[in-house]
């Protein structure tokens, strides 16, 4: 009887026991936030509804998935807080102009996640201490602008096979990559601030599809890698202080100037001099074998005057038109000079 009693009380607290980590578990994994097709939010009472627009209200401690097109999700500046489980912060599949803005967004495998998303808005946000930062999967058309994307673990911000998006104006430090760019065609990489990266930006199967102008890209390992990629445009980048300025793996000839001719990129370390004063050097940055600057700028972009549209034809014409005013106004006058006066008699 003894013996019964005993292994009844065992099996008592053993069901105690796994009932108490089931609760506690079930807690702990309370679920997704959604906003639905129609509108509504289920999961949390910390999101403001006002027609189309969301706006926190609160400290959120689990992800958002997002259902419905035509919305402004607004963080006003609370944040969104994950356990740094396989989950996204916020994750957007099969969207079209959603904006997300002035949310901090942290420890999440991914902080914001666009999947076959279109015309969607990232803009204003602190994305900080997840796995990737903002990742884009065959989408395209999106806009990722003024964001602060800092300490990710592997990528600020990674598109894959995806066409015509615009990311621009983010500040991306501390991760792997900052940008990373997997195939797809016309993205535009501009006015980012890309720093203290292993990796600034990576170009991987990009064939024809990248404009990358106006970023300041500093003190990364390797500034710009390129693996497969080719006949992309890079012009008024500041490459300052990294380690391996360009890197480049079986891969031939990008541009390395704008379309105009006005100017290339700024390195830090280029050596060349500018007899003429133009703002541009004399001599090519040599990158490696098929890829050189032509016209590397003297001072960071930004800093230089603005330059004709072409260097010497313009310029050409200008000289001719002005040496032939002077010369029929030379002309004139020598012919005054010899012309009798009249005489009244």
């Amino acid at each position: 009887m003894k013996k019964k009693a005993a292994s009844g009380i065992m099996l008592t607290l053993l069901f105690i026991s796994v009932s108490w980590a089931f609760n506690i578990q079930s807690v702990k994994a309370s679920g997704a936030i959604y906003i639905r097709p129609d509108g509504s939010v289920w999961g949390t009472d910390k999101i403001q509804r006002d027609g189309d627009y969301y706006t926190f209200t609160g400290r959120i401690y689990d992800s958002i998935v997002i259902e419905r097109d035509n919305i402004v999700v607004d963080g006003a500046g609370y944040t969104l807080q994950g356990t740094g489980a396989d989950a996204e912060g916020i994750l957007l599949s099969g969207r079209s102009n959603v904006t997300v803005r002035y949310v901090k967004i942290t420890e999440f495998d991914t902080g914001i996640s666009l999947i076959g998303s279109s015309n969607n808005t990232i803009s204003g946000n602190n994305i900080a201490n997840n796995g990737d930062g903002i990742h884009l999967y065959s989408s395209s058309s999106n806009n990722i602008s003024a964001n602060e994307i800092t300490a990710n673990l592997w990528h600020g911000v990674i598109t894959s096979e995806g066409v015509s998006n615009v990311i621009s104006g983010n500040n991306i430090t501390n991760s792997d990559d900052g940008i990373s760019v997997y195939s797809g065609s016309n993205n535009s990489i501009s006015g980012n601030t890309i720093a203290d990266n292993l990796v600034g930006i990576v170009l991987s199967s990009c064939y024809f599809s990248c404009n990358i102008f106006g970023n300041t890209v500093a003190n990364n390992g390797e500034g710009i890698r390129f693996i497969f990629s080719s006949d992309n445009r890079i012009y008024y980048n500041n490459f300052i202080g990294n380690t391996k300025q360009v890197r480049g793996y079986r891969s031939l000839k990008n541009t390395w100037d704008a379309d105009d001719l006005s100017g290339g990129n700024y390195w830090s370390d280029y050596a060349g001099a500018d007899a003429d004063g133009d703002g541009i050097g004399d001599t090519s940055y040599i990158i490696n074998e098929g890829n050189q600057d032509f016209y590397p700028l003297m001072s960071p972009w930004g800093d230089i005057p603005v330059l004709p549209s072409t260097r010497f034809w313009p310029q050409w014409w200008l000289y001719a038109i002005a040496a032939a005013i002077i010369l029929a106004l030379a002309v004139a006058v020598y012919f005054l000079k010899r012309r009798k006066p009249h005489v009244l008699g």
